[in-house]
């Protein structure tokens, strides 16, 4: 192969496989350009790099990486074929098991065998270049899945909700308060005391964030009219004691709250779960649990609808405690007691249920936590009494499932709410353990 002397530029070409799907899908990658310099000869970090994800026949993660010398023919550096090697490294980790297949003469097939931030390393005569790196999502078809970090210093988190600029928002069941983490997990605030009637939040448990667009006015000088453009204002929505709030996100100012301990609507008797519908009119489903029902209110908390009754049977429920949508405007919920999930039309028309009581796979035991992953449309659901999460596609059959009890790397203890950052990272709140854990 020849090397232009002067500048060597590593150009990749990826074939990014994932998960076997009728749908295309996009799937963004953090890369980074370096600069190594050894003698007269220049290697240039990889600058440029499109990943998508395809529909394989097989059920695994791969890319596709080749090397290519520049336009300009001045100089040239005859390198064997044998003195290029190409490998995969968790960063500031001991090398991952990887399969590394050279395709032809300067194209390599890379498939790892974990999933994050993971460098691709290069090597010319032994002399590491400084690659770039590739951001892994989740991989449901690994036999084992381990956190990629966890977030300490937790007292009893319930619910999760990540918001697009990547803040978290996780509410502590046992601080009383809702907490708000940067992207790295670092605390930015609590809000333990609303600044509107100074409300004291009393173990708060389901949380959600729901986006919602005004018109904003602007007077130009000298001119008789007024520009108007849409703003959009993010609020949270909390389950707290018997009753659901809407609070600023910026400082936890509370905007509106509904309900008292009671059976029926505007009534709730200890809500959990939270989902809002991204649809105008938006709509907030709200899981009662010891009413045995799912509520549905209107942005500013009114009460709309609701449907389920307590029982066993189709579209019954015994102590719901979480809720997903996916992109149809399908319901997804836990039926904890029944241990099982219900699949419901967004007016609470029973589609379908799976799940049974156990311990084997496919099997549910207090099903808690559900989220649903917009790229793959899988369903993550945590389990109480396993402590762990078992994966199913939208049809209900059973994937994988990932954990067990402990305190350990990889390990939960009664996990409760779950959620899907936009990068793909999935946010477990490892209730017990006071942390959340990340994949």
């Amino acid at each position: 192969m020849l090397v232009d002397v002067e500048d060597l530029h590593p150009i990749e070409k990826a074939d990014l496989k994932f998960i076997a799907t009728s749908n295309r899908k996009t799937c963004r990658n953090n890369l980074y350009e370096n600069e190594n310099k050894i003698g007269g000869i220049s290697f240039m970090g990889l600058n440029k790099w499109k990943v998508e994800i395809s529909a394989p026949n097989k059920k695994d993660f791969s890319f596709t990486l080749s090397v290519k010398a520049p336009d300009d023919k001045s100089l040239f550096l005859s390198v064997p074929l044998s003195v290029l090697s190409c490998s995969l490294v968790p960063l500031d980790k001991e090398p991952i098991d990887t399969s590394v297949t050279r395709i032809s003469s300067t194209v390599y097939k890379i498939q790892p065998s974990t999933h994050g931030l993971l460098a691709v390393k290069l090597k010319v005569y032994d002399v590491q270049l400084k690659g770039a790196s590739i951001l892994v999502p989740l991989n449901p078809h690994l036999c084992k899945n381990t956190p990629i970090r966890t977030i300490a210093g937790l007292n009893g988190p319930w619910g999760v909700a990540i918001a697009s600029n990547g803040h978290i928002f996780v509410s502590e069941f046992h601080g009383e308060c809702v907490t708000m983490l940067d992207s790295t997990g670092k605390k930015v605030h609590s809000y333990r005391v609303t600044e509107k009637g100074n409300c004291k939040y009393s173990h708060p448990r389901g949380i959600a964030i729901i986006t919602e667009l005004s018109l904003r006015s602007n007077l130009f000088r000298g001119r008789v009219r007024w520009d108007q453009y849409p703003v959009s204002n993010d609020y949270l929505i909390i389950s707290d004691e018997h009753r659901i709030r809407k609070v600023m996100v910026t400082d936890g100012l509370s905007v509106a709250s509904a309900g008292k301990k009671g059976s029926g609507p505007p009534q709730f008797n200890f809500p959990i779960g939270l989902a809002v519908c991204r649809t105008l009119p938006q709509s907030v489903y709200v899981c009662d649990c010891f009413n045995h029902c799912i509520q549905i209110l209107d942005s500013a908390l009114q009460s709309l609808s609701m449907f389920g009754s307590e029982g066993s049977g189709e579209g019954q429920f015994d102590q719901p405690t979480d809720i997903a949508i996916d992109n149809q405007g399908c319901l997804y919920v836990t039926d904890t007691g029944n241990h099982r999930i219900q699949k419901f039309s967004s007016d609470g028309k029973f589609i379908f249920k799976f799940g049974t009581e156990g311990s084997g796979q496919g099997q549910l035991k207090n099903p808690y936590g559900i989220t649903i992953d917009e790229k793959t449309d899988l369903l993550y659901v945590t389990e109480r009494s396993n402590s762990r999460i078992s994966v199913f596609n939208s049809d209900g059959e059973f994937v994988c499932s990932f954990g067990s009890k402990g305190n350990g790397d990889g390990e939960l203890n009664e996990p409760r709410g779950v959620s899907f950052n936009r990068d793909g990272f999935l946010y477990v709140c490892d209730y017990l353990n006071n942390r959340i854990v990340v994949y």
